[in-house]
């Protein structure tokens, strides 16, 4: 009985011990500093773990090229192996996303999907004809463009991948689609799903610092790491497609400032939307979640030094810390609080010192 319980713990131990887990990322939308953040917090989290590779799902239409090289630096030097898959039907690894499939250990697209179109674009109008700087101009295009054709052949070479294309789509913006990406030999291979991704992964040879590994995903556990709410936010205000205009919901500092009426903030908006594709308003108010750390009367000088208060968000406040509102007439009193109003509504801010 001994032996065959022994037998039975080595067998378990065997399969315990053989379970890997692939830390996967899903990178939608625009490429910028919050995709960088969440990447390097992806592959820290799959480090930790002791994760047998890191699976990007991706789906872009490109970004800034200083988060795209952020984020290849974090691919290129990985000491577990990358996966990038453009996924679902219908995505795209446009401009940056390119540049991070080459980059990638193993690059898969879905039936499809397309890539390319990595021609470096700049942010700054592009000069009148008759400008004198038109010169200056074309000669920063050149070197742009030129720089950024030298850095797709290495990452190219990298990975040995198709190096003529790659040049063709930064020099020509080329395109090209899953089918022919393969065909090309851009990609390594087309999958329609995770599992037929999983299936052609195993016993796939990658070469990590000079040395060859054998992809094994026999039994493996995918594990979708989920960005934080800071990264989550960053990726709203840094969307380089969306324009958000910001209405004042609180008393400003200086007490000449005054709301924007409406045909001013409807101006606005029509100036926008002329040139991005989505602009929305700030205007709600954020609500009145304030943490209170046991002294009522700190917490309450502490924030509203930096935080107007809403008469409502005061009185929510007292009445979590229990304490009686006679605290802020005598804040008041004692002129370390002020009484303001803005937009029909009571505010109250720390008074701080050279306020009349």
């Amino acid at each position: 009985m001994k032996p065959l319980l022994i037998l039975l713990f080595l067998i378990s131990f065997e399969l315990f011990a053989g379970t890997s887990t692939i830390i996967k990322l899903e990178i939608k939308g625009a490429i910028g500093p919050a995709s960088s953040s969440y990447l390097k917090e992806g592959m820290s989290h799959a480090i930790s773990k002791n994760a047998s590779m890191l699976l990007i799902e991706l789906d872009t239409p490109g970004g800034p090229s200083t988060s795209m090289r952020e984020m290849i630096q974090e691919i290129t030097n990985s000491s577990i192996p990358v996966i990038t898959y453009v996924y679902p039907k219908g995505a795209r690894a446009a401009s940056a996303g390119t540049y991070i499939l080459y980059a990638s250990h193993v690059a898969v697209m879905a039936p499809g999907t397309n890539l390319g179109a990595a021609t470096p674009i700049s942010l700054m109008p592009a000069p009148k004809i008759a400008d004198s700087n038109i010169s200056a101009t074309s000669t920063l295009e050149k070197k742009v463009i030129n720089d950024a054709m030298a850095y797709i052949k290495s990452l190219a070479e990298l990975n040995d991948r198709n190096i003529t294309w790659a040049l063709s789509a930064v020099k020509d913006a080329k395109s090209l689609s899953a089918k022919d990406a393969l065909k090309y030999g851009v990609i390594d291979f087309i999958a329609e799903d995770t599992e037929e991704l999983l299936s052609k992964l195993d016993g796939r040879k990658v070469t990590m610092s000079g040395e060859s590994i054998i992809l094994k995903t026999q039994g493996v556990v995918i594990e979708l790491f989920e960005a934080n709410w800071k990264t989550r936010f960053l990726s709203i205000i840094t969307n380089p497609n969306i324009a958000y205009i910001a209405i004042p919901t609180r008393p400003p500092a200086e007490k000449w400032v005054k709301p924007a009426c409406e045909q001013s903030i409807n101006t606005a908006y029509q100036m926008f939307i002329k040139k991005l594709d989505k602009v929305e308003y700030l205007l709600g108010y954020e609500g009145n979640a304030f943490a209170f750390t046991g002294n009522a009367e700190d917490d309450l000088l502490s924030i509203t030094s930096v935080h107007p208060m809403r008469e409502d968000a005061i009185n929510e406040f007292l009445l979590k810390s229990n304490t009686d509102a006679y605290l802020i007439k005598r804040l008041i009193i004692e002129g370390k609080l002020v009484e303001t109003e803005y937009n029909g509504k009571k505010f109250y801010t720390r008074r701080l010192s050279g306020q009349n």
